[in-house]
């Protein structure tokens, strides 16, 4: 009975996707940071980049978001940005992994460590900085950058070189803004069937 009863209380938890790039197709737009703007190269359902300093002679190299990933995304504010980076070599580490701006603002996030699977909450306290400061960034700050983000750079260029054919690539995909995680109610008719297995477990 009491296993049922929990069961029975718990509450469906969902996060919502707001927006996504997967590249299963293609680089959706993404481009390289660069005089051109060129586009992000794609393979296999991934987007990558290779030594900018072959295109025009500077350095880091950023992948930079297209036009339909900018706007307002007040919704996301608590919720989650998420992606997968693959690294092919690397020995620089002193720049800014992730940029956003918005309304003025401009701030930053250095992962711990940049290769694998990466979940950053959007919100106060979970190491974004504002740039120029490298102060903490507040929850008005962050809330700011969301509701109308005009900007959002990756760093792609992890090292000065390139190894064998492979240049210094750095692979992105599954680029995904989420909201808040919210509970679900369960729907009536299980709520119903749950008082069935209580009537019938309390008179057996």
């Amino acid at each position: 009975i009491l296993l049922i009863m929990f069961l029975c209380s718990v509450n469906i938890v969902s996060a919502a996707i707001v927006k996504t790039s997967t590249f299963d197709t293609s680089n959706e737009g993404w481009r390289i940071l660069d005089v051109n703007s060129t586009g992000a190269y794609w393979q296999n359902g991934e987007i990558y980049f290779k030594n900018l300093r072959n295109i025009n002679g500077r350095y880091p190299g950023y992948l930079v978001a297209p036009s339909d990933w900018l706007g307002d995304y007040s919704e996301v504010y608590g919720g989650t940005f998420s992606f997968d980076i693959r690294i092919i070599s690397t020995d620089l580490a002193v720049y800014n992994d992730i940029t956003m701006f918005g309304g003025g603002v401009e701030m930053y996030y250095d992962l711990a460590a940049p290769g694998g699977h990466h979940e950053i909450q959007m919100a106060q306290g979970y190491g974004w900085k504002i740039y120029g400061s490298n102060a903490d960034a507040t929850a008005q700050e962050i809330q700011t950058v969301l509701g109308s983000i005009s900007k959002i750079w990756f760093m792609a260029e992890y090292a000065n070189y390139w190894k064998g054919d492979q240049w210094n690539k750095t692979y992105y995909d599954n680029i995904t803004f989420s909201s808040d995680k919210t509970e679900i109610p369960i729907p009536g008719t299980l709520m119903l069937l749950c008082f069935g297995l209580l009537s019938f477990a309390r008179f057996n």
